[in-house]
This record gives structure tokens, C-alpha cells and sequence, in this order.
């Protein structure tokens, strides 16, 4: 029987501000090998369940409500907040390996019993995940890397990864997780039913805990609407014009995870964001005439202010899902 227990974790993830709840019973929870052997890396997962299904219903199931439960140790909601499920081993990452990771290698089958294992709500195929959530991924797998001594670039990986080289008749035996995000540094994680680049991941993790930046989730707050609709918010000076840069204000000194939202663009085009107004040609915001399209990204704002540049004339609505600490 595995000896490791993971009672600390509510106190780990509430220090890098992130908001946790309780499923109760958690700290006795586990697969039948009990507790962990060893900590050797983090399993990261979509749940699968449908978009329809309620945040109280996917932890019922995951922590008690399955043959097989508890599913994983960890649960990320739609909102960003985490759910508690198991101090001890789970039984999501299943049958895979083996994974050579910077502590040394999980033997084939053994992830459930050497990996910490989050679980996301997310239907994996195509629902777009929020702000928050991706917010809360890097947070939560930063402060366990943090507490594990665990190498971000190695010893994160995706469900997919663990399972790749198990034969299955219908093509991967896993994809999650998968489907439309995007992380730090304007970096695309995900499109579509596609898996998440997890290269890009792991470096989105290792920069957050390189930077010290952390984030903590807030009230969404609306700080820009170009249109002038939203009551009491600043219009940032009116439609973006294609090719010109501005400077926004939104509220949030340090760093914020923002959520950009295109309305109305004249011709297709992209948003590109900068914390000194300096472009490299990424986008944020790809869109096409007269559509709404929208991404969220944490963003570097030293003085309480961001550099927006859009190619196309179009209006912008600039909300803040968490803050930098």
C-alpha cells in the first residue's frame, strides 16, 4: 500500500491564490493501493463529460459516483476554482508508460500510483475552455512542481502522452486534453478536437514559476468596451483603427489574465497584444467580417496599462479574469 498522502494540497493551491473547495471525505481517499509510492510527475486531463453536465454533478461522479472513482486528485471548474478529490492515488491515467521524467522513470501502468492526476471540466471535443480554467492550470501545476521539486519541462504530462504507445483499435487510446485554449505568452495550446501542444504547455508552466507570477482569480471585471455600451466603462477612445497601436487602461497593475473580445471587424484581421507596445506579429485574436471572436491571456501590465494593435478597424471589450500577486 502506497504510504503518501496529499493532505496539504487545499493549503499548496489557496497560497498560489487559487480559490479551492472540499469534496468531503477527500482526505481518505483513494484507489485501492491507497496512498502514493512516490511523486514523480502530474498527469493533466479533460474530463470528457458533456457540456450540459452540472460542476456538482462531474465531482460527484469523480469522487464517489464511479466503479472506479476517485477519478482524479484534483478537479478544475469552468469558473477556475479547484475541487479537492483524493489526498491518495487515483485511478484516471490508467493503462500506459513508461515515462522517463527528471526523477526517474514510471514503469509501465504505474501513473495512477506516481503522478498526481487533475481532471478539467471539458467535453474534449470542442468546447472552448475558459480563461479561468487555463489561468488555474498553470497555477496549480506550478505550486505542485514547486512543492515536488518537479522539473515543468519533463515531469507535466498529458494524458495523451502517457497513453500513446497503448494499442487501440480505434486510433489513441487518449486525446485530452484537447480542444480550443490558449496559455502565456500568446502561445496556442489547443484547437478545435486537437490535443494541447504540451511542449508549449510545459513552458507556459516553467515561466510562470521562473517569473514568480502568480495569478488569483477574480470577479470577472469588464475594463474596456470600445463601443461605449457597457455603463460606467472607459470606451478607450473608441473603434481600434487598423494598424494603430493603443494604450488601454485595465485597472490591474503587475500582471492580469485578460479576455479580448472582438465585435464588428470591417475586413478579417487579428488583435496583438503588448505589455510596451512593442508587436512581434503574434495574435491573440484571429476573426473574420462582422464576427465576434474572442481568447483570453495573461498579459504583463506594469503600470496598470496594455498595448492593443489591430489590422483591421474593428471594437474591442477587454474583461480581467484574474490579477497578478
Amino acid at each position: 500500500m502506497g504510504a503518501i498522502w496529499l493532505l496539504g494540497m487545499p493549503t499548496w493551491l489557496r497560497v498560489a491564490g487559487v480559490e479551492v473547495h472540499e469534496y468531503p471525505g477527500w482526505e481518505l481517499r483513494s484507489r485501492s493501493s491507497g496512498g502514493f509510492d512516490r511523486i514523480q510527475g502530474i498527469v493533466i486531463h479533460h474530463d470528457g463529460a458533456p457540456s450540459w453536465m452540472t460542476e456538482a454533478r462531474r465531482t460527484q461522479l469523480e469522487a464517489v459516483g464511479l466503479t472506479y472513482s476517485p477519478v482524479g486528485n484534483l478537479h478544475i471548474h469552468r469558473d477556475g476554482s479547484v475541487t479537492v478529490i483524493a489526498a491518495g492515488a487515483s485511478n484516471t491515467a490508467g493503462r500506459g508508460g513508461p515515462a522517463a521524467l527528471s526523477q526517474g522513470t514510471i514503469g509501465a501502468h504505474l501513473a495512477n500510483r506516481e503522478t498526481i492526476n487533475i481532471e478539467a471540466s471539458n467535453d474534449g471535443v470542442g468546447q472552448p475552455w475558459t480563461p479561468a480554467q487555463t489561468a488555474t492550470y498553470i497555477a496549480v501545476c506550478a505550486a505542485l512542481c514547486r512543492r515536488f521539486g518537479l522539473d515543468p519541462r519533463r515531469d507535466i504530462i498529458s494524458h495523451r502522452e502517457w497513453t500513446q504507445g497503448v494499442p487501440y483499435r480505434r486510433g489513441p487510446r487518449k486525446i485530452d486534453p484537447a480542444g480550443p485554449a490558449v496559455g502565456p505568452d500568446l502561445a496556442v495550446w489547443g484547437r478545435h478536437n486537437e490535443s494541447w501542444t504540451m511542449d508549449t504547455v510545459r513552458a507556459s508552466v516553467a515561466h510562470h514559476i521562473n517569473t514568480g507570477d502568480e495569478m488569483r482569480n477574480i470577479t470577472p471585471t469588464r475594463v474596456i468596451d470600445t463601443r461605449g455600451a457597457s455603463a460606467g466603462v472607459p470606451d478607450g477612445g473608441g473603434m481600434l483603427r487598423a494598424g494603430a497601436k493603443r494604450r488601454l487602461p485595465v485597472a490591474y497593475a503587475h500582471s492580469a489574465y485578460l479576455h479580448f473580445t472582438v465585435v464588428s471587424p470591417v475586413t478579417a484581421g487579428y488583435l496583438s497584444v503588448s505589455p510596451d507596445g512593442k508587436f512581434g506579429g503574434t495574435s491573440v485574436v484571429n476573426f473574420t467580417p462582422g464576427e465576434v471572436a474572442h481568447d483570453g491571456v495573461p498579459v504583463d501590465t506594469p503600470d496598470g496599462h496594455v498595448w492593443v494593435q489591430a489590422s483591421a478597424d474593428c471594437h474591442l471589450i477587454i474583461d480581467v479574469y484574474a490579477q497578478g500577486v
